[in-house]
This record gives C-alpha cells, structure tokens and sequence, in this order.
C-alpha cells in the first residue's frame, strides 16, 4: 500500500490519462517544460488533519491541483476543459468527499519559454484509522 496522499493523486492522475487531447498526466510540479510543448500535471499543497471525537479515526482535508499548461489562455482553457470533465466523469473510489474549489491562471512571458497555465483545485476529505495513513476508510 501507499500512503491515502499518493492514492489520492493517483486517482487524479488516472482521470486525465489517455484523455484524447489532454497531455500524459504526471506527478509533481515537472523542473521544466519544454517550449511549445502542452503538459498535465498533479500535486497535492496541504493536507489538515483533525480527529473524530466519536472514534479512532483521523479525518483529512487534502488540496489537489491538476495545472494544465498551453502556449494562449484559449489552449490552457480547452486542456482545463478536458480534464475538468474527465475528472467529473470519474466513478469516486477515494475519499468521503470531492469537491471543485478554485480555477486560477498563471501567464509567463518573463523566459523564453511563454506559456499559459490554469490549476483547477479540489478538495478531498478522506477518513483513515488513527496511526493507519494507508488505508482510507
């Protein structure tokens, strides 16, 4: 098993792969990207912890960004579009609740690499055994 945190964005991750037109979902912020090159990609920023008085159990709040990067705003909207709705279309396995937060842009014109990203944020609120942080419940 794997820690509920890599499960999660696994589950992410397996959403927007083999998307037609969506570039090969990774994980983490990639160093790099190549000029006029479109990338997927997942990560995770926080994850809270706060305990259920009623049982052994640990509930989490995780943040999960998917960034979508194209050349223009209208391309980055597009690749957004198609994982938004992949993501949408995906049967729930994880977690107690999934939830659409935030879209926000990013625009870099100050490298010779210019490009256009949006990360579409979620919510996920998971539940796992105290000192069990493998298995969700």
């Amino acid at each position: 098993m794997s820690h509920a945190a890599t499960q999660i964005r696994d589950w992410f991750k397996a959403a927007c792969t083999g998307v037609s037109g969506l570039p090969t979902c990774t994980e983490g912020t990639p160093r790099q990207i190549e000029s006029n090159t479109d990338a997927c990609f997942v990560r995770t920023t926080l994850d809270t912890v706060s305990e259920s008085s009623l049982s052994d159990i640990d509930i989490h709040d995780i943040a999960v960004e998917v960034t979508v990067v194209g050349n223009t705003f209208s391309e980055a909207d597009s690749l957004s579009l198609l994982a938004e709705e992949a993501i949408a279309a995906k049967t729930p396995t994880i977690g107690d609740a999934i939830a659409f937060v935030q879209r926000e842009y990013t625009e870099n014109r100050d490298t010779d690499r210019d490009y256009v990203s949006v990360t579409l944020t979620y919510a996920v609120r998971y539940s796992v055994a105290r000192g069990d942080v493998e298995t969700l419940k």
